[in-house]
This record gives C-alpha cells, structure tokens and sequence, in this order.
C-alpha cells in the first residue's frame, strides 16, 4: 500500500498582484518638464461627469469584437479609431493650465505555478524519482495596462494612455507575457526522472 500512496509530493507557487500604474495624458505638450530630461511635459485631462475613482472602477480587461486587442477602461469612455469619448475625458486645452493629473491602476493578475512528484523505491538503496512542473497550470493570460509612444517614464509598454490617440485605453495585441507580468507565457510542463543511489 505505501508504494501506491506514498512518497507523493506536491506543491505550489500561487502570485497576486495588483494592477500597474498609469496615468491618463492630455497629449498637449507644455513646457511644464516635470522629469529634467525632457523637452516638454503633458498639459494633463479635464473629466466631464466622471470622477477619477469612477474610471478606477471601469477598469479591467474587455475584450473588443473583431479585435485582438483589449480595452483597460469601460469601452463606453472610449470611441475607437478616435480616442477618449468626449462626453467624459478630454485633454487640457487652457493656455497656462495644466488639468487634471489622473492615475489608475490596471486590473489585478495572478499566476499559479504546480509541482508534483513521485519516489519509486528499487532497493533499499536506490529509488527512481518522477517530477513534473508546470508552470501557469491553469494557462491564465494576464493583460495589463503600459504605455503607447512616446510614454516614456511613467507608464509600461502594451497601453495608450493618450486621450486623443486612436488606440486611446486599449492595448496587449496578445497577453502581455512581459517582465512586469508574473507569469512569463502559456503553460509549460516540466518532466524530470531521476535515478538515486
């Protein structure tokens, strides 16, 4: 019985994270250069009948008809092929004003890696060993927000946080398997068999 039942091990490695941060850009350039480096700054945003925390809560991962794209905002404050719907998000147009500085933070992703392995006794002093790992068992895809062009210290790559840009809000042509992603791909299933003596 205890070489059908034992020697079994498992376990796993199971990651939560929170949603990368970004900010909405007017992509008016002014001459406010908040970084030092460079040559001009964002005018900022000016919300219409929403609230910030409002956007924050329309956040997540909607996945657009006929598209291999994602939406990270509510499609309803997005007009595609056009930027942000006028009705709630426009850029900062104010000569000598910078609007409103709106920073969200992307949907939440996780990641589940699973081991399991057998130990085969031959003899008293040599077993045979079975392990698999399987790395993202459950093949979750993970999208998150970053940046478009020209987003180039405070936002990621795979997003376009510019309101009048056509790809405004939406963003990961594919699951964003990035560095700032816990889980690195598709599913991968690790065999290993060793012999101890």
């Amino acid at each position: 019985m205890d070489k059908v039942v034992g020697g079994w091990t498992i376990g796993t490695i199971f990651s939560f994270q929170t949603g990368t941060p970004f900010i909405l850009s007017g992509g008016n350039n002014t001459f406010n250069n908040e970084f030092g480096t460079l040559a001009l700054g964002d005018g900022g945003v000016e919300l219409h009948g929403v609230t910030a925390s409002q956007l924050q809560s329309s956040v997540g991962v909607y996945h657009l008809p006929n598209s291999p794209s994602v939406a990270f905002l509510n499609p309803k404050y997005i007009i595609p092929g056009v930027g942000a719907n006028p009705q709630y998000i426009t850029p900062n147009t104010t000569p000598g004003t910078i609007g409103q500085r709106v920073w969200l933070y992307g949907p939440h992703y996780w990641n589940d890696d699973f081991s399991i392995g057998k130990r085969f006794p031959i003899r008293e002093s040599v077993a045979f060993t079975f392990q698999s790992e399987m790395l993202n068992v459950f093949n979750h895809p993970n999208f998150q927000p970053g940046a478009g062009a020209g987003c180039n210290y405070y936002c990621y790559p795979g997003f376009d946080p510019f309101v009048q840009s056509s790809g405004f809000g939406t963003g990961g042509i594919s699951p964003n398997y990035n560095s700032n992603s816990p889980n690195q791909g598709a599913r991968v299933i690790e065999l290993r068999a060793n012999i101890e003596f």
